[in-house]
């Protein structure tokens, strides 16, 4: 697998893991003598290779012709050529983290292709002709969060630093070249991303704050409420009590009073 695939694989998961991965690999085309150079360059491009051939000339511009060569292929290799003015050589790059294959087919002398890390390592090896080379690319993480990578299993050449991520802190930035430019919009990515975050929780936090001040506002106004309807039920029960008692009371007098003419009834009636 490509840098470029198993960047994909991390991306795929990056929402449940808050982990997100760049691929890119980098590989450096040294000369031990000026002369004419034949290569075969594939990269990404579905097994067809790409001719490259060019002439390194001594002075300043003596590498202006293999860059120009490998940057007219781009289109199909996806693999940019700039001068490495600090190893010496040409650097190719391919940014979507594609192997380069390189083959050497003819030139004065044996050259050297190495691959350069990201911390600028640089592992090199002298080119026999018709042999295909490949130099793989390199997969950084990055992730606003601290977390651990675990190796279960590893493929053969393949090399996976375990243990935990380490903070990058914003003034070992170097923007001085495209590769360090590329990494420092990473870290400046995560710490917005973490700044985000934070501002998330403190949003969150403050709205329970105020959901909590808003009830305690209600509370006293939802108390007297209460205590209003209360006295209201107790007026209504002594009312109620009070008509039933007046009720009983005028009653009881009719009863008297139509009692009390009975007698009387019964007298008239012997006279």
């Amino acid at each position: 697998n490509s840098a470029r695939s198993v960047a994909s694989a991390v991306n795929a998961v990056s929402d449940t893991t808050g982990v997100r991965a760049a691929a890119q690999t980098t590989a450096l085309l040294q000369f031990a003598a000026n002369g004419d150079y034949a290569f075969e360059l594939e990269s990404g491009n579905s097994g067809s290779s790409s001719p490259v051939a060019f002439t390194v000339n001594q002075g300043v511009a003596g590498l202006n012709q293999a860059v120009s060569a490998f940057n007219d292929q781009a289109g199909r290799t996806g693999v940019v050529a700039r001068e490495d003015a600090v190893h010496g050589g040409v650097r190719l790059v391919n940014g979507a983290g594609e192997t380069i294959a390189l083959n050497w087919k003819s030139g004065v002398t044996q050259p050297t292709l190495g691959a350069i890390s990201a911390s600028g390592a640089l592992n090199s090896t002298d080119m026999n002709t018709d042999t295909p080379y490949g130099v793989d690319g390199e997969v950084t993480l990055d992730s606003a969060a601290a977390f651990s990578v675990l190796a279960e299993s590893v493929p053969t050449g393949a090399t996976v630093p375990t243990g935990s991520s380490q903070l990058t802190p914003l003034a070992a930035l170097d923007i001085s070249t495209p590769e360090g430019a590329r990494s420092a919009l990473s870290v400046i990515d995560s710490a917005l991303t973490a700044v985000n975050g934070e501002r998330t929780n403190y949003g969150a936090m403050q709205a329970r704050f105020s959901g909590v001040i808003s009830g305690l506002s209600v509370s006293p106004e939802s108390t007297a409420g209460v205590a209003g309807r209360i006295e209201t039920t107790d007026s209504a029960r002594e009312v109620v009590g009070q008509s039933r008692t007046l009720i009983a009371q005028q009653g009881e007098r009719a009863m008297q009073a139509q009692a009390n003419q009975v007698p009387q009834s019964v007298l008239s009636l012997l006279r």
